[in-house]
């Protein structure tokens, strides 16, 4: 079952209150985000993004860590890292296609 989080983002300003609020949630670190507003150039103005991990069917993070600190978990279909394995060299924010591997 691949889990997801929805946001209006024609009713998105930037003011960030969904990343603190997730954030908050999961009781990261200060200034550890999850999910990330992102402001991206389009025709005529700008617009904002709320991005996270997507949870992939075939999450390219997965496949490209050098030292399988992420898995998809095969019941909950959620992408995890286990931190003892990450070397912290950013292939999966590379290999992803969104730049939002799950932290």
């Amino acid at each position: 079952m691949t889990q997801g989080f929805f946001v209006n983002s024609a009713n998105c300003y930037g003011c960030k209150s969904c990343q603190v609020a997730c954030a908050n949630e999961k009781v990261l670190t200060p200034g550890v985000f999850i999910r990330r507003v992102r402001e991206v150039e389009k025709a005529g103005g700008h617009a904002f993004v709320s991005m996270a991990c997507n949870h992939c069917a075939m999450p390219a993070c997965v496949a490209n860590c050098p030292q399988g600190a992420l898995e998809k978990d095969a019941d909950t279909g959620l992408v995890s890292r286990d931190e003892e394995k990450c070397i912290g060299c950013g292939t999966c924010v590379k290999s992803c296609p969104y730049e939002v591997p799950v932290v």
